[in-house]
């Protein structure tokens, strides 16, 4: 049944299965399948979720009213009701309309909002969220992950997270700062781990790049946040490098090669400043990404 699925649609199914075994239910429903999609947290589904305002907190919450919570124990393998195998069905039908190769994640979305029966469904009216609505973000989201093709997973991760880092402090860019937060927030690809081996953490950086950048305004932000020049400027040559490196992904590496190489060519850059705050050398974390890679 799953030769066409892509890892990240096997990973929404594994959540949603465990989802089952958190309330102790013996069966993958719509419902899971919804909070499964939202715990991937990665894929187009996530993302268009995500832009609509819908969470994994409140979506459990609501989930668990209607299907409460029972005590027994789960065996190993937890089958499909009818309603879910005809969400899968759907997926696959959405994926050869859409002249798709393999199910992702936003396959599934749609087959789920496509089936309409479903607490899944339900769960979504609860946050007042429409299968236009659903159809109309996946759309819009894959067009602007066009770009992104050639990124890995975790470098994904990263500009998502840089996202979040300008939502949290009120601005309405990404700029290159946000970024280095965003591959100290992935946490675990190789620019993770060279910046983490160095003694840098998300919270003290945070701290050191408020006091660059400052604050935003606040406000509403709006759920697209463009990218700066700079930004823009890093992405490009971060795909350059995978290309001149043999890549055939761009990875968290990657990009903070590029924020060294700007940090050394542009010496009154945001780059430098970030690094100086932080008490590191762009050459120290060089000779650490070459380390962790290679070591």
């Amino acid at each position: 049944m799953f030769q066409r699925f892509s890892e990240k649609a096997i990973n929404v199914i594994l959540f949603a299965q465990k989802e089952s075994r958190r309330l102790g239910h013996d069966f993958v429903d719509t419902e899971q399948i919804l909070l499964g999609l939202i715990v991937e947290d990665t894929g187009v589904a996530a993302q268009t979720l995500k832009s609509l305002g819908v969470n994994l907190i409140e979506a459990r919450i609501e989930v668990e009213i209607v299907i409460g919570r029972k005590l027994e124990s789960v065996g190993t393998e937890i089958p499909f009701t009818p309603r879910a195998k005809r969400v899968l069905e759907l997926a696959v039908t959405e994926t050869d309309q859409l002249g798709d190769k393999e199910i992702d994640t936003e396959h599934l979305l749609l087959g789920l909002v496509s089936e309409g029966g479903g607490l899944g469904v339900r769960v979504l009216e609860k946050f007042g969220v429409s299968f236009s609505q659903v159809y109309s973000e996946v759309m819009h989201i894959r067009k602007g992950r066009g770009f992104f093709q050639p990124f890995s997973e975790k470098a994904i991760k990263v500009i998502l997270l840089a996202q979040e880092e300008s939502q949290r402090t009120g601005h309405n860019f990404v700029g290159s700062e946000q970024i280095f937060l965003g591959l100290i927030a992935e946490d675990t690809g190789i620019a993770a781990q060279a910046l983490k081996s160095l003694g840098i953490n998300l919270k003290d950086a945070r701290v050191k790049v408020e006091k660059i950048v400052g604050r935003g305004l606040g406000g509403r932000i709006a759920k697209e946040i463009p990218f700066t020049p700079r930004a823009k400027e890093v992405l490009e040559l971060a795909l350059e490098e995978a290309k001149r490196s043999g890549s055939q992904k761009v990875c968290t590496k990657h990009l903070l090669l590029v924020l060294l190489g700007l940090a050394n060519d542009h010496p009154e850059g945001i780059e430098v400043k970030i690094f100086e705050k932080m008490g590191v050398h762009p050459t120290e974390i060089f000779s650490e990404i070459m380390h962790v890679e290679f070591y």
